[in-house]
């Protein structure tokens, strides 16, 4: 079993950026790690760790799409489209129970 060290020393910027891409596409850390042909277990075992370059790819990738989503919403909202005020308000009481949550919990 190669060590977390030899596998991250194995990725190259391009890969790096190529784990972002897949991530932003929604697509989950297992299968990333078999479209890249790095074993699961290997690749999901420095996923896990949150300051790993795999995982920070793949937060990245998933941030901006959240963003691009988020500047679509806001567009929809401000052309009159009720449905996406609708979707703005559920986002924002999840996101305020999260913060609570996570406040009271002391995760952060």
């Amino acid at each position: 079993m190669p060590t977390n060290a030899e596998i991250l020393d194995s990725l190259d910027d391009e890969t790096v950026e190529h784990i972002e891409k897949l991530a932003g596409g929604n697509m989950a850390s297992n299968m990333i790690a078999r479209r890249l042909c790095i074993p699961v277990k290997d690749f999901m075992r420095i996923w896990r760790l949150e300051d790993s370059i795999i995982r920070e790819a793949y937060e990245r990738g998933r941030l901006r799409m959240d963003e691009v989503k988020a500047e679509s919403l806001e567009f929809q909202m401000r052309t009159g489209n009720s449905m996406a005020v609708q979707i703005h308000h559920t986002h924002s009481r999840e996101a305020e129970f999260e913060a609570a949550k996570r406040d009271i919990l002391e995760l952060d």
